[in-house]
């Protein structure tokens, strides 16, 4: 794996080889070799890599090795409380939408797996990044499927990812049985061509804060993908 190219690192630990007991996640930037003292016991390690855009993108782990006897006179780290609150989800088109109270920057670690513990073999994991929306999306999720879908934050401070320090991953906002929405029928090859130059539109809006469109045309074709956009979640 090379960490060279890659956004972050996450460093999991957990005193089970599927980390259900006593995880703790920590992100870290891209850097060759770190000393946390989690405290005592026999711990299993895994290294995540923060692989995709800026915005957004998938955290591809390494294997798993361990057990790795700890001698500590330190207990085990705290878990820290999420940065958000979520207010409520909606399934939309290939993942599921947290909806939340802040209006603050935000970076977002989703956990998605059928398994409503959230084993490490049967567990995607991705990030995504949120500017001031007031939600963060879970994509990836197959329909027809139930997940269970996890959202984490950075303990209390989630704007920004370190560079110099580490931080630690709050515990999970948990949603259970959740699915996402029903892809649409498309009734011509007409209706494909204008619904993925729509989806263009709004995905380049989603990761740009403040767009500059390089004509009021672009202008109104991004307000009308938006206006169908709202229309289809109203009658999903």
């Amino acid at each position: 794996m090379c960490f060279d190219t890659v956004k972050a690192l996450s460093v999991s630990v957990a005193t089970d080889i599927e980390f259900l007991t006593n995880e703790r996640t920590f992100v870290v930037p891209p850097i060759q070799s770190i000393l946390l003292d989690v405290g005592p016991g026999a711990w299993w390690i895994r290294v995540g890599a923060w692989d995709g855009t800026d915005a957004e993108g998938r955290i591809e782990w390494s294997g798993i090795q361990g057990p790795i006897p700890v001698l500590s006179t330190k207990p085990t780290l705290k878990e820290q409380d999420p940065a958000v609150v979520v207010i409520h989800t909606q399934a939309i088109q290939g993942g599921l939408r947290f909806h939340t109270t802040t209006q603050t920057p935000v970076w977002a670690i989703l956990e998605s797996s059928s398994h409503p513990r959230f084993p490490a073999s049967s567990t995607k994991t991705r990030y995504m990044f949120d500017w001031g929306r007031g939600y963060v999306d879970c994509m990836g999720l197959q329909s027809g499927t139930l997940y269970s879908v996890r959202l984490r934050t950075f303990g209390p401070d989630s704007t920004t990812l370190p560079t110099g320090s580490v931080k630690q991953v709050s515990r999970g906002i948990v949603t259970h049985r959740k699915q996402s929405a029903k892809p649409l029928r498309l009734s011509s090859a007409t209706d494909t061509t204008v619904r993925r130059g729509d989806e263009m539109l709004l995905r380049d809006a989603k990761e740009t804060p403040h767009v500059r469109f390089p004509s009021h045309t672009f202008y109104l074709k991004h307000k009308a993908a938006l206006e169908k956009h709202k229309e289809e979640r109203q009658d999903l």
